[in-house]
């Protein structure tokens, strides 16, 4: 994220802005519709003028869990609720996070002030998740003055912040993630932290044109260093950062997640940082983690900011996809790193596919990438690709910009694949929403109204959050599971899952903690085209015992316990 000048921004205005798109059919393969209005979640981010300064460009994200137990998944949205300049008190005043109970009739209630989470204030995200393996996810939130700690307790949250080791996190946290680093059986987590910013400097910022100089650089600060907490049990977390080796205190982090990258169950982290290079640390199975960031080819001095991972070449390993900044193009990092049969250790490699795949057919060097998934959305048995886009430049060429500066907007990308690994631009058969541009930032993704498609949710930056159904045509046949831990962690996290199709095996891996400031869906999708299933196979990460289901049916979804 860079600030830019009045000719840099009518140079991008020009030449990318306006977004000419291929040509495409009317109706694509993959289409969302805007059900926001309809499904009763309203709510909407910040409600304030930008002072333009860093931290209020950042945004904030989601989180889908079942809350209640009931079988729907649940949303929550979270809100940075006012100026950065604005007193703690008025923050607490202003309109906050909100959570959302699906009713299943693809309608929400908002039961934020029955559930015990009203909190207002500076945040970035969420995860929704089980620590303490009793059954029902609880809460982590991140933000601009530290995190915070909800225990569920059937639907209802208390909030345990105090004294649980979380409240030692003291710096701008934003995008973490959730896993099982030392295969314990319970969760730990990874919060990455951005800059220290001078907001207390940036009440006296000196006049520029007319209005407070623009302090919307991440160079000009300091980052901050990272934390791992340990889950010591009882949600206790004790901060391991410095032992284990991944503080990145030379990062000025935004998105971390935790994935197994080279088939040894132990998860590795991949933390996306801001105008200073990527970080892969390579889990050594004893606690301590190894800086493997250059023998990776990982190590990418691009602003990366959503983080996608799935197995978009169908190998049977986990693949990113990263989100950049203007003049900057996505990445999308195909895993070397094992293959079926090598006799050879597993050496963590990885190449940039983005021209190959065509995903840059379809960039355009406006944009600014944020929330992202790869997710298989026409159910077609691979995986596709959808990110979500905002400028974090100001429109200069209006009067508004010295009263009221406002963020350009940007369309959302979404890419076909065509089963072997080649992307296709097809946002113009995608519907109204892919037209439509917005001030994107995080966006989770979930089956909320259980017909097989993946949904998704944007929030978006000084504007309504987006309910986005997948309507895509078609509707080919289709596999959700949903997985409950015994040894290994309640929600399976970490957990490989895998459908037999006879002449090929489709893999997911559960992730907790991805896209950008959000948490999807623990559920694992699987779209199947016209195949039928020979058999369901899901490898547990404590244990490394493989479960199988034979002839899984189809059209639904499947709950595979781990053995005791």
């Amino acid at each position: 994220m860079r600030i830019a000048s009045l000719i840099a921004c009518a140079l991008l205005v020009l030449a990318g802005c306006a977004d000419e798109e291929p040509d495409a059919p009317p109706h694509g393969p993959i289409a969302f519709e805007d059900v926001t209005a309809a499904s009763g979640v309203d709510f909407r981010h910040f409600n304030a003028v930008r002072g333009s300064v860093l931290p209020e460009d950042m945004g904030s994200g989601a989180a889908w869990g079942d809350v209640d137990g009931d079988g729907f998944e649940d949303l929550y949205l979270v809100n940075y609720a006012g100026p950065l300049l604005a007193s703690l008190e008025e923050i607490r005043q202003r309109p906050g996070n909100r959570l959302f109970r699906n009713k299943g009739d693809g309608t929400f209630d908002d039961v934020t002030s029955t559930s015990g989470l009203t909190r207002s204030a500076r945040d970035a995200a969420a995860l929704l998740a089980d620590l303490d393996n009793d059954g029902d996810p609880d809460l982590v939130v991140t933000g601009l003055d530290g995190c915070a700690l909800y225990r569920n307790d059937g639907g209802m949250f208390t909030d345990v912040t105090q004294g649980s080791g979380v409240d030692t996190v003291k710096g701008m946290a934003l995008g973490p993630a959730l896993g099982d680093y030392d295969l314990d059986g319970d969760l730990d987590l990874y919060i990455p932290c951005y800059v220290t910013f001078p907001t207390e400097k940036a009440r006296d910022r000196r006049m520029v044109g007319g209005r407070p100089e623009p302090w919307t650089t991440p160079a000009s600060y300091p980052p901050q260093p990272n934390v791992l907490l340990r889950n010591e049990g009882g949600l206790r977390f004790s901060n391991r950062a410095a032992e284990a080796g991944v503080v990145n205190e030379r990062g000025r982090s935004m998105q971390a997640v935790f994935v197994d990258l080279d088939g040894d169950r132990y998860p590795e982290l991949f933390v996306g940082n801001d105008q200073s290079p990527d970080i892969l640390f390579h889990n050594k199975g004893d606690g301590t983690f190894e800086d493997v960031s250059m023998k990776s080819r990982l190590w990418d001095p691009r602003a990366s900011m959503g983080v996608g991972v799935g197995d978009i070449d169908g190998d049977g390993d986990m693949d990113l996809h990263l989100t950049h900044f203007v003049q900057e193009p996505p990445a999308l990092m195909r895993n070397d790193s094992r293959r079926p049969g090598g006799d050879r250790p597993a050496r963590l490699l990885f190449q940039d596919i983005a021209d190959e795949s065509g995903l840059l057919n379809a960039w355009y060097r406006s944009l600014v990438g944020w929330a992202t998934a790869l997710q298989d959305l026409d159910n077609d048995g691979d995986i596709d690709l959808i990110a979500f886009h905002g400028s974090t430049i100001e429109d200069e060429l209006t009067q508004d910009v010295f009263t009221n500066p406002k963020l350009l907007p940007q369309r959302p990308m979404i890419l076909a694949n065509d089963g072997a690994g080649k992307l296709t631009d097809v946002r113009a058969g995608g519907g109204p929403v892919f037209e439509e541009r917005i001030v994107a930032r995080g966006g989770a993704f979930a089956d909320f109204d259980q017909d097989g498609r993946v949904d998704a949710v944007v929030n978006v930056h000084n504007g309504p959050a987006r309910l986005l159904r997948n309507t895509s045509p078609g509707h080919a046949s289709w596999i959700r599971v949903r997985l409950v831990g015994k040894r290994s962690n309640r929600d399976g996290v970490g957990a490989v899952v895998e459908v037999d199709l006879g002449d090929r095996v489709l893999h997911r891996q559960v992730i907790c903690g991805s896209s950008y400031l959000a948490g999807d869906s623990l559920a694992v999708s699987f779209g199947l085209g016209d195949a039928t299933p020979k058999r369901l196979m899901v490898t547990w990460p404590v244990s490394g015992q493989t479960q199988v289901v034979e002839a899984p049916p189809t059209r639904q979804t499947i709950t595979v316990t781990e053995p005791e």
